[in-house]
């Protein structure tokens, strides 16, 4: 069944406060880390230079379910790709396609670059049914250069190619393994990205079938401590078998939805917005599509609330809000609500 086909169930789920929601895939309680306090990425750095690391992960202690349907087999282990962008020091001339509060364009990223001395806040974004990580690489840099180091997964069985969601129950833990093992990295003074990453600003967002995902988040099956904001694009809550939705979600979320996607509505976020109690915000852009979002006029809107959004809630910029709502509707091009409660 394909997320973007599912606005009904959505919309039904809705409704039902406590509704069963998924299984962490392993079962265990996520690690929690107990650090000291480091100082935020200072706003007036942006934009930074944007470095890129590509690897493939393997967690031993998970399966992959079979997806016959697809010629897949199961699996004891679960491999997961994985694109990290993050900021560096480099001074390039900026590139088309921009997106950066102040108008102006991230640099291009760079393999393996040196990066910025952090540590920097880690966003962990989940790509759709039938994406991959380095379909978000765009996007991904303009955040990085923000001050974010933006790791982006490709599932095993949602990917491009197999593009299943039979495996979405487990897609949470992939993305909490994603956050342990960079956690365990920048731990190691040898590792490329040591010291870049501060274990207690760390959000999760994804896209569609990836918004499905990091609603996991918020249900009992997935909730993971370390994570302090949830972005959730274009999509809305689906059931996980083993958990359930709080009738007010306790992490801070933003919703973000075109108002002309035509498979998962934007009916779903203002409904989630409207029925659920927590501290949360709701953009709505007026020409957006379910998948236009990050280019153009609304993609320079949506890296302009995320990042202010996850400056607030991660307390990099507490006053990154304040006036945005306004701002939002001057444009002329969407609306911008918020709540806390």
């Amino acid at each position: 069944m394909q997320y973007i086909a599912v606005s009904a169930i959505v919309l039904a789920l809705l409704t039902t406060a406590g509704a069963d929601g998924s299984d962490h895939a392993s079962g265990d309680e996520p690690p929690t880390t107990t650090t000291t306090s480091a100082p935020a990425p200072i706003p007036d750095r942006r934009p930074f230079g944007v470095g890129s690391h590509t690897e493939t992960l393997v967690d031993a202690s998970r399966p992959t379910p079979a997806a016959p349907d697809r010629g897949v087999a199961a699996a004891d282990d679960r491999t997961i790709g994985l694109t990290v962008l993050y900021p560096t020091d480099a001074e390039e001339p900026p590139t088309d396609g921009g997106g950066l509060a102040d108008g102006s364009s991230p640099p291009p990223d760079t393999d393996d670059a040196e990066p910025a001395a952090g540590p920097f806040p880690l966003l962990v974004f989940a790509h759709g049914w039938n994406g991959s990580g380095a379909s978000l690489v765009a996007p991904a840099k303009r955040w990085a250069s923000a001050g974010y180091v933006v790791a982006l997964p490709t599932f095993p069985l949602s990917q491009e190619g197999i593009a299943t969601d039979v495996d979405l129950v487990n897609q949470p833990g992939d993305m909490s393994f994603v956050i342990d093992t960079l956690l365990e990295r920048s731990d190691h003074s040898d590792d490329p990205l040591a010291d870049s990453i501060d274990a207690d600003r760390i959000a999760v967002g994804g896209h569609s079938l990836g918004s499905a995902t990091v609603f996991g988040f918020e249900n009992s099956c997935c909730e993971d401590p370390r994570v302090k904001a949830v972005v959730a694009i274009s999509g809305g809550p689906l059931l996980y078998p083993t958990g359930i939705y709080d009738a007010e979600f306790a992490t801070p979320m933003l919703l973000v939805h075109g108002r002309k996607d035509p498979g998962v509505v934007p009916a779903i976020s203002e409904a989630v917005f409207a029925q659920r109690p927590g501290r949360m915000a709701l953009l709505l852009l007026d020409e957006g599509t379910h998948t236009s979002l990050f280019g153009g006029e609304e993609g320079a809107i949506l890296d302009r609330v995320l990042v202010a959004f996850l400056d607030r809630e991660l307390d990099v910029d507490p006053t990154a809000w304040d006036g945005l709502e306004e701002e939002v509707a001057a444009s002329g091009r969407g609306s911008l609500q918020s709540k806390d409660g």
